[in-house]
């Protein structure tokens, strides 16, 4: 290593712009990073604005990582906007987190309006969120008017709703009009709307005139329409309901006032009636408000 140290020419850098200092800090290897730091600036990024410390941020080498910071932009942000903090929290480096977090701005946020919370949201890291709650703001709206609660109903990760369910309101609404409840709904999953439905109001709708029943049903729809499809004779005996949709339809429909209409799709009885499997038109039938006549 030393010998090709003293005759190569480390600021040279390969298509994607990496250099041996940013290769170094990659693969974690601290002997490599000691020795090409004083030929190189700490602060060379490559073409995506990597710098030497996202890197560190991104393994799990926390020595490497100490070392950088006090030479370092600790908030220097790359193409995309991300500090470190938001590279740690995307790939939950719990104790890169932890370094970073007395340090790194926490309140900056990427291209797309993402602070370093939304990012390990989105992927659904439940101890990397934990760490950062006490820290951030979770009723901060995206571009997109959504909450990191919106996104981790919709997307089911079941714990960080848990978590953010005391720190958070669950009545916000995003630009559609959808609250939390609608977003687990549009998501298909049933233990976060349970955890939600206390917080909630069943009632709300959304932009569109949809309470989370009516999505529900909706999202509930497009799949077993997309399972007739792929059927050879397109009969409903091939279309057996999950145990979570019946039950979620169950759930919502005692909270419901099943007999609300929307445009174009008319009232929940015969949405549920309409190419559904016959479980979910006989969850909604003793609470439909309509004379049966």
């Amino acid at each position: 290593m030393k010998l090709l140290l003293l005759h190569s020419d480390v600021s040279i850098a390969n298509k994607y712009g990496l250099i041996a200092l940013h290769v170094g800090n990659y693969i974690g290897q601290s002997d490599v990073m000691k020795s090409l730091l004083p030929l190189r600036s700490v602060s060379t990024v490559d073409k995506s604005g990597k710098s030497s410390l996202h890197y560190a941020a991104e393994r799990r080498n926390v020595d490497v990582l100490r070392f950088l910071m006090p030479l370092s932009a600790v908030n220097a942000r790359d193409v995309d906007g991300e500090t470190a903090l938001h590279v740690s929290a995307y790939h939950s480096n719990i104790d890169a987190t932890t370094v970073l977090l007395p340090l790194v701005s926490i309140s900056l946020c990427d291209k797309y309006d993402g602070d370093p919370l939304r990012t390990c949201t989105l992927k659904g890291h439940a101890h990397t969120a934990g760490l950062l709650v006490p820290h951030s703001s979770t009723t901060r709206t995206g571009i997109a008017g959504c909450n990191p609660l919106h996104a981790s109903a919709e997307d089911g990760h079941v714990d960080i709703v848990r978590l953010f369910l005391p720190h958070t309101d669950a009545l916000v609404r995003d630009y559609d009009g959808d609250a939390a409840l609608h977003c687990g709904a549009y998501g298909r999953c049933s233990v976060g709307v349970k955890l939600l439905l206390p917080y909630c109001d069943v009632e709300m709708m959304n932009n569109f005139g949809s309470t989370a029943l009516l999505v529900y049903l909706c999202e509930c729809l497009k799949i077993w329409k997309k399972q007739q499809e792929s059927t050879a004779d397109g009969s409903e005996k091939s279309l057996l309901p999950e145990a979570d949709d019946i039950r979620m339809i169950k759930m919502l429909v005692l909270h419901s006032a099943v007999d609300i209409t929307i445009e174009h799709d008319g009232a929940t009885l015969q949405l549920s009636s309409c190419d559904m499997p016959s479980g979910s038109v006989h969850a909604v039938v003793p609470s439909n408000r309509e004379d049966a006549s």
